[in-house]
């Protein structure tokens, strides 16, 4: 809270990603099932590389556009 970590989730982050619809104010129940999974939670490890490949296809969407 107040910036601070709190609760059983301190090692976990959350991907919001406003480009796929994702609003960061919303709690993680208030979203639709495709952003849930789009958020995680991830631990560190796991999430950088689903970070990585979001921003890839994003990216290679782009491309196409």
């Amino acid at each position: 809270m107040d910036g601070n970590p709190d609760g059983a989730y301190t090692d976990t982050f959350e991907i919001i990603c406003i480009d796929c619809g994702d609003d960061p104010r919303q709690e993680y129940q208030d979203v639709p099932p495709r952003l849930q999974r789009l958020r995680g939670p991830y631990l560190l490890d796991a999430g950088v590389p689903q970070y990585e490949a979001h921003i890839a296809w994003h990216e290679a969407l782009a491309r196409t556009r």
